[in-house]
């Protein structure tokens, strides 16, 4: 069952004064809000959240994109609490079914019921309580306001407001009717995508104590003050700010050239992050998630959800599998790593688990707080940091399989020589013969003459391997040497996951030249 009114943001006009000035003032309206919350029913509820949402995508070890984010402020006086329903909103009465268990016991006279945008002016829904507002007046978004804050550049006044409200007629399937209403206002600012937008978020959202206004149930020209804190939360680190303190920022990992985070699903994985302490978290009142998503950061890849339940007639969706386990709570947030298992990627195929190479997924750890200023105002801001996961067949988990159990360490490193056969692990792994078996070999690299007369010498990559290729030459029988990028003889004229191909910069005479592999392991973990 859920409550009305619920957000669908990132995160879940005024008077400017001064913080000297602003922190007396929010004393004045604590000290009066504390006499307006002893004063409220038990069985009332009375809720205003002051959230701010981030969204970050790194793609390096100091390079990290926002992607957007927003401020939210949402007050809700009283309540109305959803029943399982698989009609709801219906624009008739639906009577107790087994796909709506209690019916629709309530009819919406006025207002966003839902909260989704949309009118939902005479429609039914399948209520299961109504606890009616019983200190704010519903339906006046002109009157709400931010009177007080901390300096910024956050435009003052700040609206407009939207109204929310409904009047509710509750236990319509009764002859017991009862109308309700229940007062909801939200404010929403969005920050686009792109430096610009998180150098406004900053200057705009600073941390300090906000105080609002409502206007007073039946007696509108009575204000109704409500005060919020937005305290310190992990920022991500950002490249442009001189002077950050304890940045946020994802510590582990090898990125590709295209930003993309390379993982092996076959070995255990520590993803290490720093950035959350003492001084902007705590393990009372914030928790942190992980998850992995699909490529198009829809569906949740790990950790599982439960099975849907299927209308075994229709083939719809009556209930959703289990959402919670849609995501992983590590055990305190102030932790800074967490140790993925293999394996558990949600892409692999029982019968060939070698199909999760090459599919890209996301990784996402998802900060979320609900940190209360008084028993009625909460401070529920979140932070999203995901980097995109790349699945490579590295050196490392090749090896797991690659090798006979029980040898020596030594004998499957990268840089030995396993089966005898002269050629390294690491180079029979990157050019495709099997390290293990002295019969299988990499043919030798041999050059091409192309139609403009230079030469050139090629090697094929392993598919969706994890090495750095390079070739040594010896020209006319001289020691070998390493060809860079910057070579006065050689030029790199293709490095992608195909191949990798040198190419003389003039016209030359192939037998001059002898190659070998100069291969390097890329660690993924």
């Amino acid at each position: 069952m859920n409550p009305v009114g619920q957000r669908k943001y990132l995160s879940a006009g005024g008077v400017e004064t001064s913080f000297t000035a602003m922190k007396s003032l929010s004393a004045l309206f604590l000290s009066a809000f504390a006499l307006i919350a002893s004063a409220i029913p038990a069985s009332s509820e009375v809720i205003m959240v002051f959230s701010t949402g981030g969204d970050f995508l790194q793609r390096g070890k100091f390079a990290l994109d926002f992607r957007g984010g927003d401020l939210y402020v949402g007050f809700r006086d009283g309540n109305a609490v959803l029943a399982p329903c698989l009609f709801d909103p219906s624009s008739v009465i639906v009577t107790p079914n087994i796909f709506c268990p209690i019916g629709t016991t309530g009819f919406i006279a006025n207002g966003d019921f839902d909260g989704d945008g949309v009118r939902d002016d005479l429609s039914f829904y399948s209520i299961s309580q109504v606890i009616p507002a019983i200190l704010v007046e519903p339906f006046r978004p002109d009157l709400c306001e931010l009177i007080s804050a901390p300096y910024s550049d956050l435009p003052r006044p700040l609206g407009p407001f939207v109204d929310r409200g409904a009047i509710i007629f509750f236990n319509i399937l009764t002859a017991s009717v009862y109308q309700y209403n229940v007062s909801m206002y939200e404010f929403a600012r969005n920050y686009p995508a792109g430096p610009a937008g998180r150098n406004l978020m900053d200057s705009e959202l600073v941390y300090g104590t906000y105080i609002f206004v409502f206007p007073r149930l039946d007696a509108t020209n009575l204000k109704v003050p409500i005060a919020v804190s937005y305290t310190a939360i992990p920022e991500a680190f950002n490249a442009a700010d001189r002077y950050q303190v304890n940045p946020f920022r994802v510590t582990s990992g090898v990125y590709d050239s295209n930003g993309n985070y390379l993982m092996d699903h076959r070995l255990t994985t520590e993803v290490t992050w720093v950035g959350n302490d003492v001084t902007n978290t705590s393990p009372f009142t914030d928790e942190m998630r992980i998850s992995i998503l699909d490529e198009d950061e829809e569906n949740v890849l790990f950790p599982p959800k439960g099975e849907d339940l299927i209308d075994p007639d229709t083939g719809e969706v009556i209930v959703e599998g289990d959402v919670a386990a849609s995501s992983l709570v590590i055990p305190s947030p102030l932790d800074t790593n967490y140790f993925l298992p293999p394996l558990l990627t949600g892409l692999e195929n029982a019968d060939n688990p070698e199909n999760v190479f090459g599919e890209e997924a996301f990784f996402r750890l998802r900060f979320a707080r609900v940190r209360g200023t008084s028993g009625i105002s909460f401070d529920t801001s979140t932070r999203i940091w995901s980097f995109k996961l790349r699945y490579v067949d590295s050196y490392q988990g090749f090896r797991i399989s690659a090798f006979p159990t029980g040898v020596s360490q030594s004998l499957t490193v990268a840089n030995g020589d396993f089966d005898g056969d002269g050629q390294k692990n690491i180079d029979e792994y990157a050019l495709g013969s099997d390290p293990a078996n002295p019969a299988s070999m990499h043919a030798d690299l041999t050059p091409t003459v192309e139609p403009d007369g230079k030469v050139s010498f090629t090697m094929t990559k392993r598919p969706n391997g994890a090495a750095r290729y390079q070739f040594n030459i010896s020209t006319n029988g001289g020691r070998f040497k390493t060809i860079g990028t910057n070579d006065p003889v050689w030029e790199v004229t293709q490095d992608d996951e195909i191949a990798y191909v040198i190419t003389t910069r003039d016209v030359a005479d192939p037998d001059d030249y002898e190659a070998e592999p100069q291969i390097a392991e890329i660690v993924v973990n």
